[in-house]
C-alpha cells in the first residue's frame, strides 16, 4: 500500500520540465533513406529520474544539426528559381515607358531544421545501442539493468532562431569586379526577404524569396548545371538547458572568523563588494570557513567560472546574512554597530553595499561575547541558462539532381522571356490623302476616320475609335488623353497609336487587326455618296489610311493608240467617256497635249455599284491654209469593263471619201 501511494504522490507532482546538460553528449551519426549522414544530439530531461520513478515516459530532447531545404509531401524540394530577361519595347510591353533590358533571377524556397522523416527515430535506436546497460540517471537504463522505461523523443524548444542567407554579391562596395564603377548597380542586387526571426518550432519551416541581378542568377544556374550549391544559409538558434544541481555546503568557527575580521579591522582596511572573492579566499586559507561546492557537469569552463563567481558571492551573502542574524538576537545591527566605530569606510560610498565587510568587522568585533562555536550552511542552486548554436549549411542535395537529371533541372529551374509577358498590339496610324487645292486640284474628300479592332478576351471584337495622337512627325510627344482619328487638310500629318492587350500569342491570327476607315468627300456630281466607310483585315500594324475608296472607278491614264507627235499642229482627238451615272465627260488630244495627265474619275457607294463605262474617238485635222475646212470623222461607242485602268483609245479609221483630202491636208508644204 505504501509503494502504491508513494508512486501515485509522485505521479501527480512530477513532469518534464525541459532539457538538461548532464556532462555526456552522446551524437549518433545515421544515414537517411537517400544516403545522407546526419548527426543527432540528444538531451535527456531533467526529471527523467523522477519520471521513472512514476513509472511516466522519460522525454529527451534532439538538437537540431543543420539546416536544410524541406520537400514536399511527394518527396520534391521547395525550391524554384526563375530567371529572367527581356528586351522591353513600348511599342509590344504594356507599361513601358521607354526601352529598356532587364536580367536577373527570383529565387524561393523553404528551409527547415527538422531531420528528415525517420532520421530522429533510427538515431534514438542508435542512441539506445551506444548507452551501457548501467547509465546516468537521466537517461534510460536503471542502476543494474532492468527494462526500458518508455520514452517521448521531441525537438529542443528553442527560445530564438535567426536566420541569415548569405548574399551571392559584392554587398556594401560601390565598385563593381569590372572596375571603378558598374556597369549596372542591379547586376549584383540580392535583395533576400523572410530572413530574420525563424520558427521557434524546430519542425516548422522557413520560407525566403530573394530578388537576384543577372550574375548571382548565373552563378546559380551554373551551379545547378555543376552540382556545386552557391546557397549557404545560417541558423542561430537559442535554447535554456537545465545544469546540474550545483550544492554549496559551508562550515565556519566563529572565534577564527572573529580573529580574521579583528586582524583586518586593525589594519584600518576598507573592504569593497569587488573584493568578495578575496576575502572569502582568505577566510578558506585562514581555516576560519570551509566551502564544499558541486557543481555538476555539463558546462563550459566560461559557465564553470561564472558559477564559481556565483557561489563565491552566495558565500559572503551567507557570512553577512549570519552575522546579521546573530546581532539580531542580541537586539543590535551590523549598521547600528558600525555607527559606534570611528568612519573608517569613507571608499565605500559608491560600493555595491556601502559598510559590507567594515561593517562585518566592526560588527563581530564588537560583540564577541555572541560571536562563539561553529555554524553550518547549506544550498542548493537549481537553475536555467541559455545556450547558443550556429548551424549552417550550403544545402546540398537539389543541386546533386539538377546536374545529373534533366528533368529535376527542369522541375526547379526555369527561364521566363519578360518581353513576352504583358504584350500588347501597338498600332500606328497615318493618312494618305490628294486633298483638294485652293485652285481645286486634288480630290473632293472633306476627311478621313480610322477605327482599328481587336479581339478581347472573350473573343468579341473591340473597336477603339480613338486614339492617343501627335502632331507630325517631328512631334516626340504622343497626347494623355485619346482623340478621334480623323484627319482633315488642316491635320493631314496627324499620326494615331492604338492599343490593344494582346490575350493569345498562340493564336496563329494573334497579330491580325481589323481596320474600318471612312472617307468623307465634299458635295461633288463625280461622287455617288458622301461618305464610304470600308472595313479590311491586316497583320501589318504601321497602317496607312488611305484616301483611295474601293467604290471608285478611275479610268487613267487615257491615251489614243496612234501618236500625234509634238510638232504636229493639225491633228486633234477628241474622247468621250461615259457612264449611265454619271454620264460623259471628254478629253482632248493634241500633240502639245499628248503627254498630259487624264483621268475619268468617279465614286460609287460600293464596289458592287461601279458600273461599265464605254468612251468614243473623234479626230479633227486642219487645213493648212486659211479657209480650209477641217476634216472630221468619228468612230462607234466602244464598251468597257467596269475595272479602274488604263484606256488606250482606237483612232477610227478614215472614211473612204476623206483619203486623199487627209493627204492633200497633211502632205508637207
Amino acid at each position: 500500500m505504501a509503494f502504491t501511494l508513494l508512486h501515485k504522490k509522485l505521479d501527480q507532482k512530477v513532469r518534464a520540465v525541459g532539457p538538461v546538460y548532464v556532462g555526456q553528449v552522446l551524437a549518433p551519426v545515421v544515414e537517411d533513406e537517400r544516403g545522407g549522414r546526419h548527426s543527432i544530439v540528444f538531451l535527456p530531461d531533467k526529471n527523467n529520474p523522477e519520471l521513472r520513478a512514476a513509472g511516466r515516459p522519460m522525454h529527451f530532447y534532439f538538437l537540431p544539426s543543420r539546416p536544410r531545404l524541406a520537400r514536399e509531401g511527394d518527396g520534391h524540394f521547395i525550391f524554384h528559381l526563375q530567371k529572367f530577361s527581356g528586351i522591353m519595347d513600348p511599342s509590344m510591353n504594356i507599361g513601358e515607358s521607354g526601352f529598356s533590358e532587364l536580367a536577373g533571377g527570383a529565387l524561393s524556397f523553404t528551409a527547415t531544421l527538422a531531420p528528415p522523416d525517420g532520421v530522429v527515430d533510427k538515431a534514438f535506436e542508435a542512441l539506445k545501442e551506444m548507452l551501457p546497460a548501467q547509465s546516468i540517471d537521466h537517461y534510460m537504463w536503471r542502476p543494474g539493468g532492468g527494462a526500458r522505461p518508455p520514452v517521448l523523443v521531441g525537438p529542443v524548444p528553442l527560445k530564438a532562431n535567426n536566420t541569415v542567407l548569405h548574399s551571392i554579391s559584392f554587398e556594401n562596395s560601390p565598385e563593381s569586379p569590372e572596375g571603378t564603377s558598374s556597369d549596372n548597380p542591379d547586376a549584383w542586387a540580392f535583395e533576400v526577404q523572410g530572413a530574420g526571426s525563424g520558427a521557434l518550432n524546430v519542425l516548422g519551416a522557413n520560407a525566403f524569396t530573394t530578388m537576384m541581378g543577372r550574375r548571382p542568377a548565373t552563378l546559380l544556374w551554373a551551379s545547378a548545371q555543376s552540382g556545386t550549391s552557391q546557397i549557404a544559409m545560417e541558423n542561430s538558434i537559442h535554447y535554456d538547458v537545465w545544469q546540474l544541481v550545483t550544492k554549496i555546503k559551508i562550515e565556519g568557527d566563529w572565534e577564527k572568523v572573529r580573529d580574521h575580521f579583528s586582524a583586518g579591522a586593525e589594519g584600518g582596511v576598507s573592504w569593497f563588494r569587488f573584493d568578495t572573492q578575496r576575502e572569502v579566499n582568505s577566510l578558506i586559507e585562514s581555516g576560519a570557513v570551509t566551502v564544499k561546492i558541486d557543481f555538476g557537469a555539463g558546462m563550459t569552463n566560461a559557465e564553470r567560472k561564472a558559477d564559481i563567481e556565483k557561489a563565491a558571492d552566495a558565500v559572503a551573502d551567507k557570512i553577512y546574512a549570519l552575522v546579521e542574524a546573530k546581532l539580531k538576537e542580541a537586539g543590535s545591527s551590523i549598521e547600528a554597530e558600525s555607527a559606534k566605530a570611528p568612519d573608517v569606510a569613507g571608499k565605500m560610498v559608491r560600493a555595491f553595499r556601502k559598510n559590507f565587510w567594515v561593517g562585518l568587522s566592526v560588527g563581530i568585533n564588537s560583540r564577541k561575547d555572541i560571536f562563539e562555536g561553529t555554524f553550518t550552511y547549506e544550498k542548493e542552486i537549481n537553475e536555467q541558462v541559455t545556450r547558443s548554436e550556429m548551424l549552417s549549411s550550403q544545402m546540398e542535395g537539389l543541386f546533386d539532381e539538377t546536374s545529373s537529371n534533366q528533368d529535376a533541372f527542369d522541375r526547379y529551374f526555369s527561364e521566363v522571356f519578360m518581353e513576352e509577358a504583358f504584350t500588347k498590339i501597338h498600332v500606328i496610324a497615318t493618312a494618305n490623302a490628294n486633298w483638294q487645292a485652293d485652285d481645286g486640284t486634288g480630290d473632293p474628300i472633306n476627311q478621313l476616320k480610322v477605327q482599328v479592332g481587336y479581339p478581347n478576351s472573350q473573343g468579341s471584337l473591340d473597336w477603339h475609335p480613338t486614339a492617343r495622337a501627335k502632331d507630325d512627325l517631328n512631334d516626340d510627344t504622343w497626347s494623355d488623353m485619346a482623340e478621334g482619328a480623323i484627319w482633315n487638310k488642316a491635320a493631314k500629318d496627324k499620326i494615331y497609336a492604338f492599343d490593344f492587350t494582346r490575350h493569345d500569342q498562340s493564336d496563329d491570327e494573334a497579330e491580325t487587326i481589323h481596320v474600318r476607315k471612312t472617307i468623307q468627300f465634299k458635295e461633288s456630281p463625280d461622287i455617288a455618296t458622301n461618305e464610304v466607310t470600308e472595313e479590311y483585315t491586316t497583320d501589318d500594324h504601321m497602317i496607312e489610311v488611305r484616301a483611295k475608296s474601293s467604290g471608285e472607278l478611275i479610268i487613267s491614264p487615257i491615251k489614243i493608240d496612234m501618236p500625234i507627235g509634238s510638232e504636229d499642229k493639225q491633228v486633234s482627238v477628241l474622247i468621250r467617256v461615259r457612264t449611265p451615272r454619271f454620264g460623259e465627260k471628254t478629253y482632248t488630244i493634241t500633240g502639245e497635249t499628248e503627254r498630259d495627265m487624264r483621268q475619268y474619275r468617279v465614286w460609287y457607294a460600293s464596289p458592287d455599284e461601279i458600273e461599265s463605262y464605254e468612251y468614243k474617238t473623234e479626230v479633227t485635222v486642219k487645213g493648212r491654209r486659211f479657209g480650209q475646212r477641217p476634216l472630221r470623222w468619228e468612230g462607234d461607242w466602244q464598251a468597257s469593263s467596269g475595272a479602274s485602268g488604263e484606256l488606250l483609245a482606237k483612232i477610227p479609221e478614215v472614211p473612204e471619201d476623206l483619203v486623199e483630202k487627209l493627204d492633200a491636208y497633211l502632205a508637207p508644204a
